[in-house]
């Protein structure tokens, strides 16, 4: 039993120092400056790059801008014709409910009374 406590711990042992090893060799990698060196040609064509693309994006923005302006417009002048085309009044809400409850109430009271003397006529 002793036996395989010591392999035990002398694993355990190794283990740590194998992981101790790994994180050691970790942060000698993470310390590491790496030295580059890019030539001025290099840059230029990097520049004509990204001034080729940046040019491409504006392009395609401004094709863009003026599709969705031309849409603007033909759903501005689509609703113009709708609303000259039409013809009656134009009411806002609270009119048409006020409106609404001026012919509404004698109407009712129109009926109620209909059917009061409906009943009283046939009740007798």
């Amino acid at each position: 039993m002793d036996d395989a406590r010591e392999i035990c711990e002398s694993i355990y042992k190794r283990l740590w120092s194998i992981l101790d090893g790994i994180q050691a060799a970790l942060l000698r990698a993470e310390n590491t400056r790496i030295k580059a060196h890019i030539d001025e040609k290099e840059i230029q064509r990097l520049a004509q790059f990204s001034g080729g693309i940046l040019k491409t994006e504006e392009q395609l923005l401004n094709r863009h801008l003026e599709k969705q302006k031309e849409l603007w417009r033909t759903t501005l002048a689509e609703q113009r014709r709708n609303l000259e085309s039409d013809k009656g009044i134009r009411l806002s809400k609270t009119a048409f409910h006020t409106l609404l409850w001026f012919f509404l109430l004698p109407l009712c009271y129109t009926i109620i009374s209909i059917a009061y003397y409906l009943s009283v006529l046939f009740g007798k």
